[in-house]
């Protein structure tokens, strides 16, 4: 940031002889075309944008860097007869450089900066504030013909940068109308609405200067004038006075500087009006003189002086191009700010800065070795630490690898004092302890057992034990008419298969029993209960049995009639071969 600072103070004192310049040629350019005013300014713009600058001859700028060379001066060399030399060559390692300067002044120039920064941060906050107020001002609005109409508006002005627009009061009278759109448009051709808003900004950023702030004033009036002069050029003489009236009626007092917008009436009314008057199209060798003074004002104020080495009063800075070793030499160059000019010196050479490290050490019988090494050159030696002391005291054996199963390990005497290893004792290896473990077989896959070593994990397999089914044998009975079966299923996988087949029984003739309803009688099947023979009789009306010693009989329709004949017509009409004890009319 404080290098930044310095640049902008450079370039603002640079800026500073074009502003004057401008500001004379104002006054001498009074029949110029207006718009070469602000070609003019555009110089001094691109003045104060440019971080760098063309030598030439013919500049008039002084110098171009004035407060960065002598804020980042050496302070420790001294000016005799017309050249810079070290005061204390052995000690030019340690020489004072720009940065170890300006940081003496570290404080001061910080606050300056942060200031600086501050400034521009509060007139760009001022601009957009003012440019979202007037925003809000023109709302609501009505578009006519591409112009904004609106009731809050007082005074016509153009308001945006991407896309720009007109904006004029509501009560505006169709003259004084026709007058100022053909103003903001001028000033929408020129591109104004562009050219004062960057202008603004440079000055935000320059806010310091009160050149510049000049500068953007006068920047503001030149506008207008060339709007004006674009305007009244094509108007009679009468129309003139008509415009310099609309223009007299929407002047306003503005006593602050605004970025935006590009406002009607907004500045230099009285100058405007005066020389919309008395205008006049300017002669063509004016207009050529114009340009001619633009070009030099850009060659003399745009470049910067080239100074000869014979005639500059230098103003060395120091730069250390190769550093010194302990092994070479360094150097360091001087380069004047003006003019160029450098020359270069040696730098002696640095003493050794070594390093010590350990490379052996000490035990009870050879001394402690160390190394030292130069961090800059590389170059070592190496010396003698701590002496060895007479003799060794051993320490109890210590395991120092313990042995495996099939590895040995090793036991070991060490010093007390030095750690030095006196004797070693070899400890045989344990052999493997297997335990024995069973991996049991399926039904379809086969088990095995397998052996692991408690101690080291080892393992291998053993004997196979193959894999069987365990089958279990059940029947399924025959029936009068199915057949049965006998199936056999696995105890442990539940895996299943028919065998032989038992044929059916086939009905019991012999152990079977009768049933007798309401019209019909039947022979059912002991075994399976399935009706062997079915016969229909109409005249079987009810039947019942009884378990005592009499048995009742089916009981058939008889009408008074028949009760009348004997027993045995009544049991003729019974159905044979039932064999019938007696009957009840119930």
């Amino acid at each position: 940031m404080t290098e930044a600072f310095l640049k902008v103070l450079d370039l603002s004192i640079a800026a500073g002889w074009i502003i004057i310049a401008v500001i004379l040629l104002r006054t001498v350019m009074r029949r110029s075309p207006k718009y070469m005013r602000c070609v003019l300014w555009g110089i001094v713009g691109l003045r104060l944008c440019l971080p760098f600058t063309f030598e030439s001859r013919l500049s008039l700028v002084p110098q171009a860097d004035v407060v960065s060379s002598k804020v980042t001066a050496i302070t420790a060399v001294s000016q005799t007869g017309g050249l810079l030399k070290v005061q204390n060559i052995a000690s030019v390692q340690n020489a004072v450089t720009p940065a170890q300067v300006q940081n003496s002044d570290f404080s001061l120039l910080q606050i300056a900066s942060a200031v600086w920064i501050a400034g521009i941060v509060v007139l760009l906050l001022y601009a957009v504030v003012s440019s979202v107020k007037l925003r809000r001002s023109v709302i609501p609005f009505v578009k006519e013909d591409g112009v904004y109409v609106s009731d809050g508006v007082a005074m016509p002005f153009i308001l945006g940068v991407i896309k720009p627009r007109i904006y004029i009061p509501s009560n505006m009278g169709e003259a004084e109308k026709k007058h100022i759109l053909a103003h903001e448009r001028a000033h929408l051709a020129r591109r104004d609405y562009l050219w004062k808003p960057l202008g603004f900004l440079i000055l935000s950023v320059y806010w310091f200067n009160p050149l510049v702030w000049v500068g953007y004033i006068l920047l503001s009036r030149d506008i207008e004038l060339a709007c004006d002069e674009r305007v009244i050029k094509k108007l009679e003489i009468e129309e003139r006075a008509n415009y310099s009236e609309t223009l007299l009626n929407y002047s306003v007092s503005r006593k602050s500087i605004v970025a935006c917008p590009l406002a009607f009436g907004e500045v230099g009314v009285k100058a405007r009006v005066v020389n919309i008057l008395k205008y006049k199209k300017p002669a063509f060798w004016i207009t050529a003189v114009s340009v001619i003074a633009c070009a030099v004002v850009s060659v003399c104020f745009l470049t910067a002086r080239h100074v000869s080495a014979a005639e500059c009063e230098h103003e060395y800075s120091y730069e250390v191009t190769a550093a010194a070793t302990c092994a070479r030499k360094g150097t360091g160059t001087y380069m004047c700010k003006k003019c160029g000019d450098k020359y270069t010196e040696k730098i002696p050479l640095i003493e050794h800065e070594y390093i010590m490290s350990i490379t052996a050490n000490a035990d009870c019988t050879t001394p402690e070795m160390q190394t030292f090494s130069c961090k800059a050159c590389g170059n070592t030696y190496t010396g003698i630490g701590q002496t060895a002391p007479e003799t060794h005291i051993p320490r109890s054996p210590e395991i120092s690898v313990n042995a495996t199963c099939i590895k040995d390990g090793e036991k070991t005497v060490s010093c007390e004092k030095c750690g030095k290893v006196l004797s070693t004792e070899k400890i045989p290896a344990a052999g493997h302890k297997y335990s024995e473990y069973t991996e049991y077989p399926s039904c379809t896959v086969n088990g095995y057992y397998y052996y692991i070593c408690e101690t080291c994990g080892d393992t291998y397999t053993g004997e196979v034990i193959y894999a069987s089914h365990s089958y279990a044998e059940y029947k399924v009975e025959p029936t009068c008419t199915d057949n049965g079966y006998y199936y056999y299923v696995c105890s442990v996988c539940e895996d299943t298969y028919v065998g032989d087949t038992i044929p059916a029984t086939g009905h019991d003739s012999d152990n079977y029993r009768d049933e007798i309803g309401k019209g019909y009688y039947k022979i059912i099947c002991g075994a399976c209960g399935a009706v062997i023979e079915f016969v229909e009789n109409p005249n079987i009306l009810n039947y019942e049995y009884h378990y005592e010693p009499v048995v009742y009989c089916p009981i058939v329709n008889v009408n008074d009639n028949d009760k009348k004949k004997n027993e045995s017509s009544v049991v003729s009409a019974l159905p044979n071969p039932w064999p019938v004890y007696t009957w009840d009319y119930n």
